[in-house]
């Protein structure tokens, strides 16, 4: 690999970190250029949503954090999509009853090459543990 090439792993890594700092920062012009237009969420609230449901949720601070913590523990590559399996720490804020609360949770992203750029065209988390403080 030549110098300042990265792999396509180390691209979904550094997107999928970006999309979790995107989230801690409630940072709405990052996550519209992330998430494709026709992104569905398997959520932690066992509900399923479109990209536009959970802007709207972050837009109006449903969705909110003050940490927000991923780690990426497998990429698989399937044609033009990405697989990145993982955990992820979380710490809600707002009114939330686990606001304040650490949440442990797993997730899957599915990401899609086109034109030259990758976006997130479906993601699933679930929590695993109950919210301790």
């Amino acid at each position: 690999m030549a110098l300042g090439e990265t792999t396509a792993e180390e691209e979904i890594r550094a997107l999928d970190a970006r999309e979790a700092e995107a989230m801690l920062a409630a940072d709405l012009g990052t996550l519209e250029h992330l998430w494709s237009r026709g992104l569905v969420v398997n959520a932690p609230d066992d509900k399923v949503k479109s990209r536009d449901e959970v802007l709207q949720a972050v837009r109006e601070s449903r969705i909110r954090y003050s940490a927000f913590h991923r780690t990426v523990e497998r990429i698989v590559f399937r044609g033009d999509c990405a697989i990145s399996m993982g955990g992820e720490l979380v710490i809600p804020k707002g009114d939330r009853p686990d606001a304040g609360q650490k949440v442990s949770r797993r997730y899957s992203h599915v990401w899609q090459r086109s034109d030259g750029s990758w976006a997130l065209i479906a993601r699933h988390a679930n929590v695993t543990r109950a919210p301790t403080e």
